[in-house]
């Protein structure tokens, strides 16, 4: 398995109520923060477990999400969502191994939230609180992500 954004895609779809079938919109949307966390995440190496995520920035996300979504730009709020997802699993995802102590295989990633992922959002952005679709879509993201994602040597897929 591997994050795939058109399968993220479809289930931040299915969890904020939207009809079928997924935006070529919303599946770009995924695609720019799974490539963020693909290409400019990893996780270090040293120890079976508890090895943090690290790598990601809003500025990258953001410009991610611009290109795979078509939006004309990016936005101040695009931005800040960006900025505090990167921020959020940068500061809460952590990798464990199976294979200790190369690590060259089978780790994965737990230890995030939806509902933290969607307060952290709601901050970032400057929402006054943590909307049941924000819940549903960070719930989504955080799902995939911790249900799809490999990490071999490091590098996340």
């Amino acid at each position: 398995m591997s994050v795939d954004a058109t399968n993220m895609a479809d289930e931040i779809r299915s969890a904020m109520g939207f009809p079928t079938p997924v935006t070529a919109q919303l599946v770009g949307w995924s695609q720019g923060v799974l490539d963020e966390l693909t290409i400019s995440g990893s996780a270090a190496t040293g120890s079976p477990s508890g090895n943090a995520i690290s790598g990601l920035t809003g500025a990258s996300m953001a410009a991610r999400i611009q290109s795979g979504a078509g939006y004309p730009s990016v936005s101040t709020e695009l931005l800040a969502y960006a900025t505090a997802l990167s921020n959020y699993i940068n500061g809460n995802g952590v990798v464990a191994y199976t294979n200790p102590p190369t690590n060259d295989s089978g780790g994965t990633i737990s230890a995030m939230t939806g509902a933290a992922m969607a307060t952290a959002v709601a901050a970032g952005v400057g929402f006054p609180s943590v909307s049941s679709e924000l819940l549903a879509k960070c719930t989504a993201i955080v799902d995939h992500i911790q249900s799809n994602a490999i990490v071999s040597g490091g590098v996340i897929s």
